[in-house]
């Protein structure tokens, strides 16, 4: 029910990777080299509730990266390279600090979402000046 490949320097998941683990859990993908995730990169985890992508390198998420995970509740992007996101469905908790945030119209899906769902979010923006450090 639970994965961890922490720390093995992988740079790039192929959609689908890891589409006959349907009962796992808790995907653990902490300290890698991933610089982007395709959309539909985790199809076929169906009971995944918590995915932990922390202290890798990403830049881009797909817009459908997160959409086939229908019991994710616990999504970690803390310290990557991200300025802007998606929405992720029925999450509960998000974790983005140590990202460079750009808080302008890239992020307002974003924010619209987190509004709408009611998330609890935990990071700041990184740009523009005027709201540098202020929670999302």
């Amino acid at each position: 029910q639970q994965l961890s490949l922490e720390g093995n320097r992988i740079e790039e998941i192929q959609p689908g990777a890891f589409g006959h683990l349907g009962s796992l859990t808790v995907l653990d993908l902490r300290a890698n080299a991933l610089v982007y995730l395709p959309d539909m990169v985790f199809q076929g985890l169906q009971a995944l509730r918590w995915l932990r992508l922390s202290h890798n390198a990403l830049h881009v998420l797909g817009s459908e990266a997160f959409a086939a995970l229908p019991a994710l509740r616990r999504l970690s992007l803390d310290h990557n390279e991200l300025q802007a996101l998606p929405g992720a469905g029925g999450l509960a908790k998000v974790s983005l600090a140590g990202n460079p945030l750009l808080c302008s119209c890239l992020l307002r899906p974003f924010h619209v979402w987190l509004a709408r769902a009611r998330v609890q979010a935990e990071g700041s923006c990184a740009a523009p000046p005027a709201l540098r450090g202020r929670p999302l």
